[in-house]
């Protein structure tokens, strides 16, 4: 009892009601854009349950049953870098579309290539799966690190930051 009073008045319940926020526009926000990336697509529901299930995944792979709070922090980076990545993946999307055209008028690639490769390079669909898994690899890479540590500065206080055991060398959670 005397902890969770000492929370209340160092304000970290507030703290994580706030990262809780973060979390639930950056996942509404990542949906939003999900659904203008597919808009061309006619039946996009199957894409849409993949990425969708893909953000599923990484967000359960974030839960730490001993930590909630660092497990809050790491789903709300998880979830900025997948509403930043899907922009990303509608841009590479974009220039994948102008490089396919480009390469379509070059009627000497389509003797060489083949009609079949061809047809295949022409298929709308084609290039929605890779675009969208260069986005997150590369906001992952870039941006999550940082994401997490800003997070932590804001939402977690110095106090309740885990440190180090002198004695046996291990993290202790507080």
């Amino acid at each position: 009892m005397n902890r969770i009073s000492s929370l209340r008045k160092t304000g970290q319940p507030l703290r994580d009601l706030g990262c809780l926020s973060i979390l639930v526009v950056a996942v509404a926000y990542y949906f939003q854009n999900l659904g203008g990336y597919l808009v061309a697509l006619q039946k996009p529901m199957v894409l849409e349950i993949g990425f969708a299930g893909s953000l599923a995944i990484s967000l359960l792979y974030d839960i730490n049953r001993n930590n909630i709070r660092f497990s809050l922090i790491h789903a709300t980076r998880t979830a900025i870098v997948f509403a930043v990545g899907v922009m990303v993946a509608h841009y590479l999307r974009d220039k994948y579309l102008i490089l396919r055209d480009q390469i379509a008028s070059i009627h000497e690639l389509r003797e060489l290539w083949g009609e079949d490769i061809h047809s295949a390079l022409m298929n709308q669909v084609v290039g929605y799966g890779g675009c969208f898994a260069l986005g997150m690899v590369s906001m992952r890479i870039t941006i999550g690190r940082a994401i997490e540590r800003g997070l932590i500065a804001v939402f977690v206080l110095p106090q309740l930051m885990p440190s180090t055991c002198p004695h046996c060398k291990q993290l202790v959670h507080h």
